[in-house]
């Protein structure tokens, strides 16, 4: 079997349970961005050095008051 075939097996056989898995993710991530910044303090610059995240991302995910996924646009 390939690289691509296994790839694909794997994703088809994710389902829900992996695109939910995925959302947590970015929800935890976000929490920990938010804690960073309210709990310790550190600056936007700081927190994207430690979580290896775009200065952009960290100030956007800051902004944002309470976790919402993201939504393609239609």
């Amino acid at each position: 079997m390939g690289i691509e075939n296994e790839h694909t097996e794997r994703s088809l056989s994710l389902g829900t349970s992996g695109l939910e898995e995925g959302l947590m993710v970015r929800r935890e991530r976000w929490e920990e961005i938010q804690r960073l910044r309210v709990e310790d303090r550190l600056s936007v610059s700081e927190i994207s050095r430690r979580l290896g995240l775009d200065r952009k991302t960290v100030r956007k995910w800051l902004r944002q008051r309470r976790w919402e996924p993201y939504q393609r646009p239609d």
